[in-house]
Formats: structure tokens, C-alpha cells, sequence
């Protein structure tokens, strides 16, 4: 006997089916945009803060570099511009907050100032590998943004960098080679030379050097700017406290005398008396910004 199938349970099913197929559609929405979301913010910069201190403006932000965000700090001053642009480039221990009083200093000298803290610092995401392609990248995608920006004169870009900054940002004017001056403060130019320096000197550096690089000699020559002399464009002034226990000033001479040999345009300052920081020091700003001013005609 063929059974009989009431409307009222004809109804039911199809109702049930019909929720099932929203569900479905709901779960699918909810995959598509689990999916779709981190594409999106990577490609973004995230503005975390930004207020305006003396005519400054000074954002916080987070910006996309190779599917993660690098932090920064950016510093423009009053008016259209376009201003010319100085990257500035921490040492360790610290980020871009590093630059939150000098960064305001040079921005109402009318330069646009952008600190980005390497990766592995303040809030980058990643692991530092102390100068190596991790950290060029972040540092060179800052680069990008910074230009793409309507206010920045992308024909007029210095940088700075202090300790392990100074140290990526000598690597890296061997690569952007739209920077027309730098200036670089107690660096490391010879990786190998650094180790064998700091082996028994510094051993909590050197457990930081085996750590995020090991002890592979290849490693080392890729970090050291020496081997890549011929690849620098632009003029480059070389400051070194005489007294460095960080980094020793044979750094700054080992760095000179390959540049020398390159004929590349550089000067070198030997601080006397000095320590890494260059604590009471007068004058470092002043050197800098008439550095940069030869340059930036």
C-alpha cells in the first residue's frame, strides 16, 4: 500500500530544507570572510593614533610588509609640503618611539620624519634577523609608503641610523638607490670583525648575534656592507665615539677605507672621548642636518 504524505509534513520538510540552505549560505559568508579579511588589512595601513603637537602631526601607525604589519611613526609638519623626507632607524633594546622627541624636532625644520620599528621590535611582528632580509624588507616597504605619500618629496630622502639601525640602514643604500644622504652613528660595517670583537667582550651581543644569525661565516658576509660598497650611491657621513666598547670605532675606519677605495663620496667623525651613545655630545644635530643640506640642493 502506497502511504499517504500530509501536506502539513510536505511543508515541514521543505522549511527545514530552507534552513538548511541559509545555514549553509551563513557558514559559507562567515568562510568567505574569515578568508578575505587578512588579505584586506595586510594590504592597509592601520592608523592606531594621531594627534597634533606644536603645528606637528604625529600618527602611530601599522603598516602592510610581506603578509604582517610593521609599526612607525610618523611626523609631518604644518602645511602641503611636498617636504623633503629623513628615516630615521632605531638600535636595539628599543623601537620608533625611540624618535618621539627628535622626530618632532626635525619635522618643524620642515622635513617629513618616518621611524619604523625594525621587525622583532616594539610592535612589528616577526623575528629579528639582525639585519638580514627580514628586516630590509620591513624597512624598504616603509620606504614605499613613505614616497607613495602626497606630501613627501620622494626625490629628497636621507636617513639615520643609530647602533643596529645604523647597521641596516648601510645595507640598505645598497639597495634604494633613490636616498641621496646618510647618516650612520656607531655601526657595524664588518660583521665577521664585530663577533670576533665582541666574542669575550660582549657575551650577552654575541648570544644575540648566535641566535637570530649563528655562526655561519656566509650569514655574516651578507650583513657586512663592506662587500657591497660598489653597490652605494649616495654620500654617507660616518660618526664613531673614540671610546665605543659596543661597537669599536675600527668599524667606522674599516667602512672608510673601503669607501675610499671605491672613490665613494663619505666623511668620517671620530668623536673624541665618546662613548656608543655619544652621551653629552653637542653639536650631532647640527652636523647632520648640514650634512643632509649639501645633498638635498
Amino acid at each position: 500500500m502506497t502511504p499517504i504524505i500530509s501536506p502539513k509534513y510536505i511543508c515541514i520538510t521543505i522549511l527545514n530544507l530552507r534552513r538548511c540552505y541559509m545555514k549553509r549560505n551563513i557558514l559559507l559568508l562567515v568562510l568567505c570572510f574569515l578568508l578575505v579579511t587578512p588579505i584586506l588589512s595586510h594590504g592597509q595601513v592601520e592608523i592606531l593614533e594621531t594627534k597634533v603637537e606644536d603645528d606637528i602631526t604625529v600618527s602611530h601607525i601599522l603598516y602592510p610588509s610581506d603578509k604582517s604589519k610593521m609599526e612607525g611613526l610618523l611626523f609631518k609638519p604644518h602645511g602641503d609640503g611636498p617636504f623633503p623626507v629623513l628615516m630615521m632607524i632605531h638600535g636595539y633594546g628599543t623601537d620608533c618611539f625611540l624618535f618621539k622627541d627628535s622626530g618632532k624636532g626635525y619635522a618643524k625644520l620642515n622635513y617629513v620624519v618616518f621611524a619604523p620599528s625594525m621587525i622583532g621590535f616594539g610592535r612589528s611582528k616577526g623575528y629579528s634577523d639582525f639585519g638580514g632580509p627580514k628586516t630590509l624588507k620591513g624597512l624598504l616597504d616603509g620606504l614605499e609608503y613613505i614616497k607613495s605619500l602626497p606630501y613627501a618629496d620622494k626625490s629628497k630622502i636621507v636617513i639615520y641610523g643609530f647602533s643596529r639601525g645604523a647597521h641596516a640602514a648601510s645595507l640598505l643604500i645598497t639597495q634604494a638607490k633613490d636616498i641621496k644622504a646618510a647618516v650612520l652613528i656607531g655601526g657595524i660595517y664588518d660583521f665577521g670583525r664585530h663577533y670576533d670583537y665582541i666574542y669575550s667582550r660582549e657575551p650577552r651581543t654575541r648570544k644575540l648575534i648566535e641566535d637570530e644569525v649563528g655562526v655561519s661565516k656566509k650569514e655574516w658576509a651578507k650583513r657586512s656592507v663592506i662587500n657591497y660598497i660598489e653597490n652605494i650611491e649616495c654620500p654617507i657621513l660616518i660618526i664613531h665615539g673614540e671610546k665605543d666598547v659596543r661597537s669599536s670605532p675600527e668599524q667606522a675606519h674599516i667602512f672608510a677605507d673601503g669607501l675610499s677605495r671605491k672613490s665613494k663620496t663619505f666623511e668620517l667623525f671620530i668623536v673624541p672621548g665618546a662613548d656608543h651613545g655619544l652621551s653629552g655630545v653637542r653639536g650631532i644635530m647640527q652636523r647632520m642636518l648640514e650634512f643632509y643640506g649639501k645633498y638635498l640642493q
